[in-house]
């Protein structure tokens, strides 16, 4: 067959895979060619049939004008990356798989308040932002905002651990709702802060490029992670009516460090918009969300995604009720879970970088499966074969911390930059809403079983990773259509 002339409105190159689709007549003389999920746009083709076929082609991200290499961006890649060990740090001393399930479990017990843990963090995470989102898209400097929401993390915790120093040992009953409102707070600064983080992220640094921020920050801050836990975690464990209280501030030095560090960061001011309405202009939620179908099949798999999430408070609880799980038995779970995190980020940022950022999030989604999986055959083999093996689950475990990284990576590049707020956003209540049912969980689990709902929790999760092969990858697209006014640009 002939060769057909395309006229690309980009600087850049094409690189043919040697494969054929389809052609689908569009408006404007435009023909569309989809394969695997992916749109490709060929403008200016006259193919004599809708029927014929020819070479697939897609274009290599070329450096559109937005995205041309920002100023100091190699700094701003290990100042952020700084930012981002000082906050796992602090994060380690809340961990939502061992320490605070633990906590919770010391002051109350029944299964339902366990799983009240995941709603309050998740929801708390997602829908505030989501109100603000036209007031964060026309912000001039993220890195003010991101330094305040670090610091009120920090803050809260530094209230939890005056709280707890100055109650008796026998906790009173008070305790337990203080440190749930208290625990839901620092998840609506997180919350701010995630929608921040990644529009500084998308300001500063290029897409092929955010993987490194990922290996940097992720893998050299095992090592300290590692240390901390072995040395901390399991002597605080031990005597939990003190330890506790040295969690918490723990917690408070780790968050309050990040928050600093990101000041460092070398970002140029941007002109402000003014605002509009909630909904009212291009940044507005539901135009992005009612126009962009690629956003709402991303959001279907951030629910189905979130499974593992919901479940993360119950693997401890799993392990406690089928064998004897010491204190030196968790310390334990929240090293391997933070060795397999910086490990892992290794394989994920190079994936990311070179490959793009489906292709991770679909091996990371696949595995993440292994969680619920590994748990079952664990405990089936007995008490004594679980009470050696059971950290095994917590090294798929430390694929539930990547999967999030990705999935905000992965949205950056589904939009323009002045949209990366309202992407973020969106993103965060996706990844919230089946964990509005987490208490139900809970109860479901005191009714039913653990094997019964971890065994449902792992098919939701290779269904994800399913959906994952109908997303295209935004990082060889041509330009996006208009959302609500906003001209076409180049994504990223």
């Amino acid at each position: 067959m002939g060769g057909f002339a395309v006229d690309m409105p980009l600087d850049g190159q094409l690189a043919c895979e040697g494969l054929f689709v389809p052609l689908i007549p569009t408006f404007g003389g435009q023909y569309l060619a989809e394969r695997l999920g992916t749109d490709y746009i060929l403008p200016g083709m006259n193919a004599p049939s809708a029927f014929h076929r020819i070479p697939c082609c897609r274009q290599k991200p070329a450096l559109p004008a937005n995205d041309s290499p920002a100023p100091r961006e190699r700094e701003n890649i290990v100042i952020l990356a700084l930012h981002q060990i000082f906050f796992r740090l602090g994060w380690l001393f809340k961990t939502e798989t061992v320490v605070v399930p633990t906590l919770v479990d010391y002051l109350a017990g029944p299964a339902w308040v366990r799983g009240l843990l995941p709603t309050l963090s998740r929801v708390g995470q997602s829908l505030p932002p989501i109100f603000l989102i036209d007031r964060m898209s026309s912000c001039s400097r993220y890195k003010w905002y991101l330094a305040s929401c670090t610091a009120s993390m920090s803050l809260l915790f530094l209230v939890a651990a005056w709280i707890w120093n100055i109650t008796e040992p026998q906790k009173p009953s008070w305790v337990c709702p203080v440190v749930l409102i208290l625990y839901l707070g620092f998840f609506v600064a997180n919350g701010f802060y995630q929608v921040f983080f990644g529009s500084l992220q998308g300001k500063l640094i290029r897409p092929e490029h955010r993987g490194q921020l990922l290996q940097l920050s992720t893998f050299i801050g095992t090592i300290p992670s590692v240390f901390l836990a072995w040395y901390l975690l399991g002597p605080w464990f031990a005597h939990p009516a003190t330890g506790f209280g040295n969690i918490f501030l723990a917690a408070t030095v780790g968050f309050g460090a990040a928050s600093l560090a990101v000041l460092f960061v070398a970002e140029p001011r941007q002109p402000e918009e003014r605002s509009t309405p909630f909904g009212g202009d291009a940044t507005g939620w539901w135009d992005a969300l009612s126009q962009d179908k690629d956003l709402r099949r991303l959001l279907v798999i951030c629910a189905l995604v979130s499974t593992n999430w919901m479940l993360s408070p119950h693997y401890q609880a799993f392990g406690k009720a089928k064998f004897d799980a010491a204190p030196g038995h968790l310390a334990a779970w929240v090293m391997v879970q933070s060795i397999a995190v910086g490990v892992f980020s290794l394989v994920v940022g190079w994936v990311a970088d070179w490959k793009g950022n489906r292709l991770a999030m679909r091996l990371l989604v696949f595995g993440s499966a292994g969680s619920p999986l590994a748990a079952l055959v664990i405990v089936a083999l007995g008490a004594h074969v679980a009470a050696q093996w059971y950290w095994l689950v917590y090294v798929s475990m430390g694929l539930a911390p990547l999967v999030g990284r990705i999935i905000f990576n992965y949205a950056l590049e589904l939009c323009q930059p002045r949209l990366h707020p309202t992407y973020q956003g969106i993103t965060n209540l996706g990844l919230a809403f089946p964990l509005a049912f987490s208490p139900f969980l809970g109860w479901i689990i005191d009714v039913t079983s653990f094997e019964f709902v971890f065994g449902l929790a792992a098919g939701v999760l290779l269904l994800a990773g399913w959906l994952t092969f109908f997303l295209p990858e935004p990082r060889y697209r041509l330009p996006r259509p208009m959302v609500a006014g906003v001209p076409p640009q180049s994504p990223e």
